[in-house]
């Protein structure tokens, strides 16, 4: 207990000292709110504390925005959402983002920094709330419900719903057939009033991570050494990695489990198309521990320690009193403007500066483009659950990224490269992970193909044969597993199967195994719900070549960051990260899930619907979809390369990377030229 006191005590004398050669409110550099900055409250103004709690949020938002993008294909099935439509949700946050990047970057250096990231993770906690909402009032609608309340009872007996005897009479009012009357007890489509409360939720969302990035960044830079940037950044951008990691974890075991976990329906497993799992859960637990993680965050000061390339304010000429002239609101807002308008034409001729913001635009369509879409890419091409694909696609990258970021600073500290080494290095990885792209699009899985259909000669899947025609099957997607063939079925109406359950059924349809034309399924096991099993030994290769591509394109990403914000003028470097923020969302933020979105419903081939209205895709044509999307990835990673090579060759100017500034102090200068007249003579210089 001494020895603690003892140290308690060293911390506040050492404290107090810094605040005895601090300039300005003392209480800026003191831990606490208002008033109340209590002494055992100072030992905690150190680097590494705020860097732990900051830490803290940065994991829970990173989780929680992870676990939408990992949710996608489940909230376009629950709510008959098409790509486009939840394409407009993922764009919300850096629609407020690029509001919020300017006026936080512009404010970071006149407002407490603390502070403001406070302010962002309410914003994130209320974007939990309105990501949970959708359930609390949609809950009992959508594909589980739509398709087993006709006939429950029947269903837990292992009955479909859709058989060639039964399609004209039961199933002309099915919520998913295309352009059909809506489904019993359903008056309209749910996507629209879900889509704007998921948009709120990530519009408010974008305002958080906004603030975690400009404002937090920014705080760490102002108050550790320079020669300590590269270890600190090294483990904030690998720690925050940790986030996306356990929103993958999470959510992928979350999406095992039904949307109503205590009362899950019978008859379909996780690995049946239509599962719908758990996916509002994970929201609700990222809010409760970000509002947690608020409390200490509020506690810190505005500064910790006096940046050494701040600029001191000189020395006030002895004698003379500071009397600051009156300023209207009017004339400080002016002001404001013209202070924030030198600012932006500083950055605009900063050659370094510019080529990485527009290189970072063509890799923010890229990349961004790529792992959102990537589980549904994954669940698409190869078959696999959307927990399992939401597993694969994040958990793997995301441990080669935090691996990649920690051995990036230390080699940062230890090498001390120059900015042109760290942007050639940038240049040669990200040509390595163009060839790893390309590589991908010849990584196919054709064994899972539906059986009995066909191409028209406009490209379209004809689900009608002469077989199948006089049952007039609606669009029901109902797949199952004929495991005698290993062929997967849109539907047993589109096998031609009579019958009424899954023990026994005659089907006209099916590919026989013996040559005869009809067949009869006496063995339940023969049978089964969903897609056949697919083992494509494709995605294995697929998942290594591109973890080892991220590997690669991650070990350079902490340097990038050092001469992002050793390239502009001290003064400049809020603002510098809040415009590359504003462009890097309107150019960038934006235009992906757009672009990638329409690409995707470019290559379906057969639609859901309800409420007569255009929903879910269900199948989409696999080479096409391939082909397009790692193709316009690399189209994109290609033009950042070309940027980042401009930016090689500028970057010869940059200097200061590892030495800390060394400021004059002037002290024969007034910094109040005003208040000169109001000097005695004899004190004048």
């Amino acid at each position: 207990m001494d020895m603690k006191k003892n140290r308690e005590a060293i911390d506040g004398m050492e404290r107090t000292e810094d605040l005895e050669h601090a300039e300005g409110d003392p209480n800026d550099y003191r831990c606490g709110v208002f008033s109340w900055r209590p002494g055992y409250l100072q030992q905690f103004a150190r680097p590494i504390y705020f860097t732990l709690v900051y830490m803290l949020y940065g994991i829970f938002q990173g989780a929680m925005k992870t676990g939408l993008n990992s949710s996608m294909t489940t909230i376009e099935r629950k709510f008959g959402m098409s790509g486009k439509q939840i394409s407009v949700v993922m764009i919300m946050d850096n629609i407020t983002g690029t509001l919020a990047s300017l006026i936080v970057g512009y404010y970071a250096t006149k407002i407490s920094r603390p502070k403001i990231l406070v302010f962002g993770v309410w914003m994130s906690i209320l974007g939990c709330i309105f990501f949970v909402l959708p359930h609390v009032i949609y809950g009992g609608l959508g594909v589980n419900t739509n398709l087993l309340k006709t006939s429950t009872a029947r269903v837990n007996k292992g009955h479909f719903t859709e058989f060639c005897n039964q399609a004209k009479e039961q199933n002309l009012n099915d919520s998913f057939v295309l352009n059909a009357p809506p489904a019993l007890g359903e008056t309209r489509s749910v996507a629209l009033p879900v889509q704007i409360l998921l948009s709120i939720g990530n519009m408010v969302n974008g305002i958080g991570g906004t603030a975690f990035y400009i404002a937090g960044v920014t705080y760490t830079d102002d108050n550790v050494k320079k020669k300590n940037s590269p270890i600190y950044f090294g483990v904030i951008m690998s720690l925050r990695m940790i986030g996306p990691l356990l929103g993958v974890i999470i959510n992928s075991y979350f999406l095992t489990l039904n949307e109503h976990p205590f009362s899950p329906p019978s008859g379909m497993s996780s690995r049946d198309p239509r599962w719908i799992g758990a996916w509002w859960l994970p929201f609700a637990g990222w809010g409760v521990l970000m509002t947690l993680v608020s409390l200490p965050l509020l506690l810190f000061p505005r500064n910790i320690r006096r940046a050494p390339d701040q600029v001191r304010r000189p020395a006030r000429i002895p004698g003379t009193t500071v009397k600051p002239l009156p300023r209207s609101l009017r004339d400080k807002i002016v002001d404001d403007i013209k202070d924030f308008g030198r600012g932006l034409k500083r950055l605009s001729k900063n050659k370094i500066y510019m080529w990485k913001c527009i290189g970072l635009v063509f890799i923010m369509n890229g990349l961004g483009g790529q792992v959102m879409n990537l589980p549904k890419y994954i669940e698409t091409q190869y078959r696999v659950s959307a927990a399992k694909a939401s597993l694969l696609t994040g958990s793997t990258k995301v441990l080669a990224m935090i691996l990649a970021m920690i051995l990036g600073g230390f080699a940062m500290r230890i090498f001390r490269p120059s900015a042109r080494a760290i942007c050639l290095w940038a240049v040669a990885f990200d040509i390595v992970n163009i060839a790893t792209i390309i590589t991908a699009i010849y990584l196919p899985c054709d064994n899972w193909k539906l059986g009995g259909t066909s191409y028209m000669a406009d490209g379209s899947l004809s689900l009608t044969s002469q077989c199948n025609e006089i049952c007039g099957c609606s669009n029901k997607f109902q797949p199952f597993c004929d495991r005698a063939m290993d062929q997967s079925y849109f539907s047993p109406c589109h096998g031609g199967c009579f019958g009424s359950n899954l023990t026994s059924m005659d089907c006209q349809c099916l590919d026989p195994p013996s040559g005869s034309e009809s067949y009869t399924i006496t063995d339940a096991a023969r049978y089964v719900g969903g897609f056949c099993r697919n083992d494509c030994s494709n995605l294995a290769v697929f998942i290594i070549i591109t973890t080892a591509a991220k590997f690669l394109c991650t070990l350079p990403r902490v340097g990038s960051m050092l001469v992002s914000l050793r390239c502009v003028d001290p003064a400049d470097k809020a603002l510098a990260m809040g415009f590359t923020g504003f462009v890097l969302n309107i150019f960038g933020a934006l235009p992906y899930p757009l672009i990638y979105g329409a690409l995707f419903d470019s290559t379906c081939l057969v639609w859901g619907g309800r409420g007569g209205k255009h929903g879910n895709c269900w199948y989409y044509d696999n080479d096409l979809l391939r082909q397009r999307f790692l193709g316009l990835t690399v189209f994109f990673y290609g033009l950042a390369v070309g940027c980042y090579i401009m930016m090689s060759y500028y970057a010869k100017d940059v200097k200061n990377l590892y030495e800390e500034e060394k400021v004059e102090v002037k002290k024969d200068v007034n910094p109040y030229p005003e208040t000169e007249l109001m000097a005695p003579k004899q004190n004048r210089p």
